[in-house]
């Protein structure tokens, strides 16, 4: 209704019928809404299609992975690799404060963003995060829209 570029994440089609499934991607969703960090992807919707297809409405970033820098420019400096293992220890720590345990911390899931003349950091995919004691297996893919 905002007419704004986002990201939407899609549950994947074969756990639809999994109604523990359907919890653990709501939980995701309610997980990343909580967690008050600049740090990490913010979410600003979650339901349903008129198909019955669970979603995530979360900022659209723009930048890259840092598994696709690493595999552009290899070895990242000392100085910038400190940099970037600060921001995601504010993250973690954020979610931390939450009880979430994010269980996937990969290159992959860790996206950059070019700000003026700093890379700043935010964390992706809590998919199979957990809360203390509840094991969250992966039920996600991800669209751009």
């Amino acid at each position: 209704m905002l007419d704004a570029p986002v990201a939407v994440k899609f549950m994947s089609d074969g756990f639809l019928s999994n109604p523990e499934a359907l919890e653990w991607f709501r939980r995701e969703a309610a997980a990343l809404a909580c967690i008050k960090s600049p740090h990490v992807v913010q979410v600003f919707d979650f339901g349903v299609t008129r198909g019955g297809l669970p979603y995530i409405v979360m900022e659209l970033l723009e930048g890259e992975t840092l598994q696709d820098r690493i595999e552009r420019y290899g070895r990242l400096p000392a100085r910038l690799t400190i940099d970037l293992v600060r921001q995601v220890g504010i993250a973690l720590s954020k979610a931390h404060d939450q009880g979430i345990v994010h269980r996937d911390i990969k290159p992959e899931n860790l996206f950059l963003i070019e700000a003026e003349h700093d890379i700043f950091v935010k964390v992706l995919d809590f998919g199979i995060a957990s809360q203390i004691g509840v094991g969250v297996p992966p039920v996600t893919g991800t669209r751009q829209n």
